[in-house]
């Protein structure tokens, strides 16, 4: 699945991937997904057919 993903501070890193506050577009397995969704310094979106909807 294709998600939305920024951290609330200027750097952060979860699950093999480095965040900024700049959001980046990446494709994540269903457990990644949940690893993200979990993390309170990330602000994670699914997007599908262009359009973000926000978990």
């Amino acid at each position: 699945m294709k998600v939305r993903v920024s951290a609330k501070t200027e750097k952060f890193r979860r699950a093999g991937f480095e965040f900024t506050r700049e959001p980046i577009e990446i494709e994540v397995d269903k457990q990644t997904f949940a690893r993200l969704k979990a993390e309170p310094m990330l602000a994670i979106e699914t997007v599908t057919d262009n359009k973000a909807e926000t978990k």
